[in-house]
């Protein structure tokens, strides 16, 4: 078995899905679900997603974006499908992702069982997934602004890539 990413494999499965959904051209919809089902299944007791599976292809194990991707992409493949059969999965990837990868203070983690190095990416990521529950998670996505703006914001307009418990990579991502 070759290793397969988590996260590309159901975003192309969101993707297809989307680009049926706007054609009307549903050729493409049984791939888009296998590759979508695959991933679903793929989810732990804890609602956590391995960054590859097999896992043990990867030092990544549960880290922040790629879930934050993976939330992203099963979104848009139910809107996309109006197949919400795995709502329960989503929301329970939602509450690992909220409780698990980030700190209290709006920090993104790097893994679930890594806290640093605090990473742009992972901060962009849960700004643009949190956003979207409001109800749920009130106010996360703004915590996750707030510290984004006070740690990794620099002065000329960008964003330091990475905080590591005692330094901060300050090249930038605009």
């Amino acid at each position: 078995m070759r290793m397969r990413v988590m996260d590309v494999s159901i975003l192309i499965g969101s993707v297809i899905a989307g680009w049926g959904s706007l054609s009307g051209d549903t050729r493409w919809q049984p791939q888009a679900e296998r590759l979508t089902r695959y991933v679903v299944n793929r989810q732990t007791a804890e609602g956590a997603w391995f960054y590859t599976d097999p896992p043990s292809d990867s030092h990544i194990r549960h880290d922040n974006y790629h879930t934050g991707f993976i939330l992203d992409a099963l979104e848009r493949y139910m809107t996309a499908t109006g197949d919400r059969q795995w709502q329960g999965t989503y929301d329970a990837g939602l509450a690992f992702y909220a409780e698990h990868l980030f700190n209290a203070d709006g920090s993104p983690r790097w893994m679930s069982d890594c806290d640093y190095p605090h990473d742009i990416h992972g901060a962009a990521q849960g700004i643009l997934t949190l956003s979207r529950h409001r109800i749920d998670y009130p106010d996360f996505a703004e915590h996750i602004t707030n510290w984004a703006l006070t740690n990794m914001y620099d002065s000329d307009g960008g964003f330091h890539y990475q905080r590591t418990r005692h330094y901060t990579k300050r090249f930038t991502h605009s």
